[in-house]
């Protein structure tokens, strides 16, 4: 037996827990995983799946909802008299403290996904959770970016205060909300440390986004900052903290300081001019320059989950339209530059494998843009919200396989099976701190959620392998108060609280209206070239893509007119 305290209590964990033989404990084991994942249930699959594709998909969702309950962890140890403590790994003289912390968490991934996730399928486990990082919090002075199990000072942001600041939004029980808003809130007025807190935190607060001539990352810290500031606001105002409020939600309204007008594109501004943010010049659309964290100007282009109706304005104040510009994502050239002084690293060349255009599921930063496309349309039905609903199941069909390689990039702390969990379920929460999650494309016919006194159905009635689309949605609570979802989302309250969650599904294709829309296709390694379908078709059709060395097909089927990369090459290399 092991113990963090010492050779007595790993005596006492020893007696404790290998009391049994090695059958019993495996026994006990398996029977506690069991009610973990059952919990969960899928109680039919759907149409036009073979058996074995039927097989592959509960593999890939269990396997997901298993490695998204490994993370985080309990830090703690039980004494001999029934009493939680644990070593922290925070205090240098190595004493005791009673109760119970938390680690093995890398917020910068998981805030996106595994949280929203463990906050509606196991909210007693998330309390938990909340009040070990609170137990951090109080042990090391500030809140751990990625412990595991103490501080490792990796990666951008205070995401921890968005985990925070969401739970006591939502009201979860259990936990100590006055020092859970003090310790996120410490991050937002404090400047950090080399280990902890936030980087250019005065530059920040003063200019309104990080200086790139001061700080590498800057535009990821900037938006990372601005993320967790508008959670913390909503926070704010839920504990009646008003002038905290105005000030986190002032800074999160910044984000428009950080729109290139001229490239439609978010970037760290190399000054102001009577207000107006000025761009440094050489921009290219494909290289992961020193402003991105393990990714690029596209990889972070529609960061702004908090506010997708006040981006999609800033497109549209540029003279583009943002569902053209999220479909552009998808079916732009394979292109990447160079990572910062690295050369190439693991990422980009996950991405290449994948030949998604610019979408690089195999990393968390863009895991939210499939749900952008629902959330600036805010209409199920609409053609924008379609295409969200195309690329969703395509998403969960082919970047997640059954087998040792099933995920397609960084699985980090639980981020991309809890991805897939939450999207599965058609559910997506985009904004941290704002209690709702967006409706997706549910890949199941029927599931069933158990709770303690209550159950969620979601019903997803005619989905198919070949009906990806969402027609209509509704939730009928409880009581028997029925809802039309119209705006695609729905009320995390709701969902907790038990009830119907039904999808109509329907085989939809594009709109001729849809199909006319213009395009435009990125074009070249490292280039910032763009050409439009129209351009190509009128000008130099075979030419320039001879030029180029691309091969390209075109494809008017359901995702409508637009050019796709050949990756028979890509993956022959890969």
């Amino acid at each position: 037996a092991t113990s963090y305290i010492s050779e007595a209590q790993a005596a006492v964990n020893h007696h404790r827990e290998l009391s049994m033989t090695f059958d019993e404990l495996a026994r006990e084991a398996k029977e506690i995983w069991h009610r973990a994942l059952k919990r969960v249930e899928v109680v039919e699959v759907g149409d036009s799946y073979s058996s074995d594709e039927k097989k592959g998909l509960l593999e890939v969702f269990y396997t997901s909802l298993y490695r998204s309950l490994q993370f985080p962890r309990l830090l703690h140890e039980v004494t001999e008299d029934g009493s939680d403590v644990h070593y922290s790994p925070y205090d240098h003289d190595g004493r005791v403290t009673p109760g119970y912390s938390s680690t093995d968490s890398g917020f910068w991934d998981s805030y996106r996904a595994l949280y929203p996730m463990l906050s509606l399928l196991y909210p007693e486990q998330m309390s938990r959770f909340i009040q070990g990082w609170v137990t951090a919090w109080k042990s090391s002075g500030w809140l751990p970016q990625w412990p595991s199990p103490g501080e490792r000072n990796m990666m951008d942001g205070t995401l921890a205060d968005a985990v925070l600041a969401d739970a006591i939004v939502k009201g979860l029980p259990g936990f100590n909300v006055s020092e859970a808003y003090a310790a996120a809130r410490q991050d937002a007025y404090i400047d950090g440390t080399y280990q902890h807190g936030r980087s250019s935190l005065k530059e920040y607060d003063s200019l309104g986004y990080v200086d790139p001539e001061s700080s590498t990352d800057s535009l990821s810290k900037t938006l990372d900052y601005m993320l967790a500031d508008n959670a913390l606001a909503h926070a704010a105002e839920v504990l009646g903290k008003i002038d905290d409020a105005a000030r986190f939600g002032a800074r999160a309204a910044k984000y428009a300081l950080l729109f290139d007008q001229a490239t439609g594109f978010l970037r760290s501004p190399k000054s102001q001019l009577q207000g107006k943010p000025v761009f440094g010049p050489g921009f290219d659309e494909f290289e992961w320059s020193d402003e991105y964290t393990e990714g690029g100007p596209w990889q972070y282009r529609f960061s702004v989950p908090w506010d997708p109706q006040g981006l999609s304005e800033l497109y549209r104040s540029a003279g583009q339209d943002m569902c053209q510009e999220l479909e552009r994502m998808m079916t732009s050239a394979n292109s990447y530059g160079y990572y910062h002084d690295y050369g190439t690293i693991h990422e980009q060349r996950e991405m290449e494998k994948n030949c998604w255009g610019q979408y690089s599921h195999n990393n968390q930063p863009v895991h939210h843009v499939l749900y952008m496309f629902a959330a600036i349309s805010r209409n199920i039905s609409s053609n924008c919200a379609r295409r969200g609903q195309h690329w969703l199941r395509k998403a969960m069909l082919e970047l997640y396989k059954p087998g040792v390689s099933m995920f397609s990039g960084d699985e980090d702390n639980g981020a991309m099976s809890s991805w897939f969990v939450l999207s599965a379920l058609g559910l997506y929460q985009l904004e941290p701190g704002r209690p709702s999650f967006t409706l997706g494309s549910p890949l199941f016919r029927e599931v069933r959620v158990r709770q303690a006194g209550h159950s969620l159905h979601i019903l997803a009635d005619g989905n198919s392998k070949a009906q990806p689309f969402v027609a209509s949605a509704s939730f009928t609570s409880s009581t028997g108060r029925v809802e039309e979802l119209l705006k695609a989302e729905v009320a995390y309250k709701d969902l907790t609280s038990g009830g119907v969650l039904r999808f109509t599904m329907a085989q939809q294709r594009p709109s001729s209206e849809e199909l006319q829309q213009k395009s435009s296709v990125s074009l070249g390694r490292s280039s910032s070239i763009a050409v439009s379908i129209s351009q190509i078709w009128l000008i130099v059709p075979v030419v320039l893509i001879t030029l180029l060395g691309w091969k390209w097909v075109m494809s008017t089927r359901d995702q409508g007119v637009k050019l796709l990369q050949d990756c028979s090459d890509v993956e022959s290399s890969n």
